[in-house]
């Protein structure tokens, strides 16, 4: 296997040619008689008569691959016109010899020894062996394989504000998915407890090489999505640094921590008001805001005055709010949670430190051919200066919007988001959809 895939392999057996001479009694001529044949190494191998399929394995981290390592005791199947099997030899070979009627398409397996594993996408493949051939290069169908050893995960889930456990907080919906370049779909694990060990065993991606290992966190009750490595980060050393998707070397196992972002809860109480009794209501399948409101009613406020917490619902889970005519006022309160799917082909504005969107946000509807907007402002004296947040400009202030579903510019069951859903930082007077750019994702290296 170390030579070159274009050199038929014959280590295994040797052509041998016997001539034999003889000269004839009266000296006048001579007699010739030639032999061919092949002699295998091994009296239980076949002699090869010209077909076969070969198959190399070798180590695959990428120091190894450099090296050519080979791997013996990889077992080796093929299903074809042939059925059999072997394992690799001391030189990482495993050779099926093959005879004209056997020639074909064939199916091949690998299993790697012991706690090896075969690279994802060596696992099964075909190979055709031709025929009607006069190069004996092409009457053998090569494949390399790469085997190495496995690398595990170790997961802990906690609140990225409080460093806590997240005990109570997993749903038959809770799961982890394992993006990798090996496969076109994705590999899912449920979650059952804040503490998860990854039985399944990874291919040791290392730095330099071609992707990496994504990680995601979902539907956990109560918290964001953990969209990407940025919030799995590395723990048992130094420092905690957020994961890069890779490993240091084969058999690693590494230890990781998966801060979840949490979701403001819906508050309750005296100082909360229902939106539906600071602005006018239309009957109907969806609750229609429009702008017919009297400018006292722009601002929410409790008995002594302060700003107060605005919940925006209907009485019906199922319905949408929609907002079909321009405000031109800005709504204000301290924080504002919108408990049902908002949509508008209008301009939107509304102030608050904290916006909660546990529905989806819809700004467009392209059958009418109109755009609608969404400002974000923050109320005079709150706010998060943008000095404190890494990314953030230091001449503007910040509020906090937590898009739970997403926010969309076309159709929300057709995925096509406009900003993805989890938390962002946005600055005071964002105007969504022209500056979505503006949103500085909230993630564990950035929490005030």
């Amino acid at each position: 296997c170390t030579e070159d895939d274009g050199e038929v392999p014959f280590w295994d057996a040797k052509y041998v040619q016997i001539r034999v001479s003889a000269s004839a009694l009266n000296n006048k001529r001579t007699i010739t008689e030639t032999m061919e044949t092949i002699i295998s190494r091994s009296i239980y191998q076949e002699a090869s008569p010209g077909w076969g399929i070969r198959i190399c394995a070798f180590r695959g981290w990428p120091a190894n691959m450099g090296e050519k390592v080979p791997v013996a005791g990889v077992k080796v199947a093929i299903d074809g016109p042939k059925k059999t099997w072997t394992s690799t030899n001391n030189r990482g070979a495993a050779l099926f010899f093959l005879n004209g009627n056997e020639t074909g398409n064939y199916k091949v397996t690998v299993e790697a020894p012991g706690s090896m594993m075969v690279m994802p996408g060596d696992r099964s493949f075909e190979l055709d062996v031709k025929h009607n051939t006069e190069d004996p290069v092409e009457r053998w169908a090569k494949r390399r394989v790469l085997v190495e050893y496995p690398c595990y995960l170790d997961l802990t889930v906690r609140d990225a504000g409080t460093k806590n456990l997240i005990e109570a907080a997993y749903d038959e919906e809770s799961h982890l998915e394992i993006r990798s370049p090996f496969y076109p779909y994705v590999q899912r694990m449920e979650v059952r407890s804040p503490v998860l060990s990854i039985a399944e065993p990874l291919w040791p991606l290392g730095p330099g090489e071609t992707g990496a290992y994504g990680l995601s966190l979902r539907h956990v009750q109560g918290y964001h999505d953990a969209e990407g490595n940025e919030f799995f980060w590395v723990t048992g050393q130094k420092e905690e640094t957020a994961w890069n998707g890779t490993f240091a070397g084969p058999g690693e196992r590494l230890a990781l921590i998966a801060y979840l972002l949490p979701i403001p809860p819906t508050p309750s109480g005296d100082d909360v008001q229902d939106a539906t009794g600071l602005v006018q209501w239309l009957n109907g399948n969806s609750h229609v805001v429009t702008s017919n409101i009297k400018e006292d009613k722009a601002r929410a406020t409790t008995d002594a005055g302060d700003l107060a917490k605005v919940v925006w619902k209907s009485g019906n889970p199922q319905d949408t709010i929609k907002l079909n005519n321009d405000n031109s006022f800005v709504f204000t309160a301290s924080a504002m949670y919108w408990e049902r799917n908002f949509y508008t082909q209008a301009h939107m504005r509304v102030a608050a430190e904290l916006h909660v969107f546990n529905g989806w946000v819809h700004l467009e509807d392209k059958n009418a051919n109109k755009q609608g907007e969404l400002s974000l402002f923050v109320p005079d004296g709150l706010g998060i200066p943008g000095s404190l947040i890494p990314g953030g400009n230091p001449e503007r202030v910040y509020g906090e919007v937590h898009f739970v579903e997403g926010l969309f510019l076309g159709d929300p069951s057709n995925e096509e988001n406009l900003i993805a859903k989890g938390a962002y930082y946005f600055p005071d007077g964002a105007r969504l959809p022209e500056d979505a750019r503006l949103l500085i994702p909230m993630i564990p290296s950035n929490l005030r």
